[in-house]
């Protein structure tokens, strides 16, 4: 298999272009629970999958825990499940944070439960996928 490609398991993978959009996606829904998500990294290795998949993009996309994020100086600063939705198209796609927790000097801090799809995610929703 390609290095540009993430493999976690014995036959999932993301890639490239849908490894960018979901790393995108989740920095972007981060900034709902922590103000600073400069010079972070994502780190794969420990994630398992957890849940529903689906070819998307150039890769297939699943639900994973142990979604890792370090801060430049290689500290824990995130981790947590990764959750999608998507419209039956496949032509939309909406990643967030599941279980989420913070490390502050560190103090882990739990900020997000298994509580469905996140209240600012549903208001981006049309009807068919709310």
């Amino acid at each position: 298999m390609s290095s540009d490609y993430i493999e976690v398991g014995l036959s999932s993978c993301m890639g490239p272009k849908l490894r960018q959009e979901v790393e995108t996606q989740l920095l972007r829904d981060l900034l709902y629970y922590r103000s600073d998500i400069n010079n972070l990294s994502f780190d794969w290795s420990d994630s398992v999958m957890e849940g529903h998949c689906l070819n998307f993009m150039d890769g297939l996309i699943q639900n994973f825990s142990g979604v890792s994020l370090y801060d430049d100086n290689q500290l824990l600063v995130a981790d947590g499940w990764m959750d999608f939705i998507t419209d039956e198209q496949k032509e939309i796609l909406f990643v967030f944070w599941d279980q989420l927790e913070l490390y502050v000097d560190g103090v882990i801090k739990t900020v997000r439960g298994f509580e469905g799809i996140p209240e600012h995610i549903t208001q981006k929703l049309n009807d068919s996928l709310r």
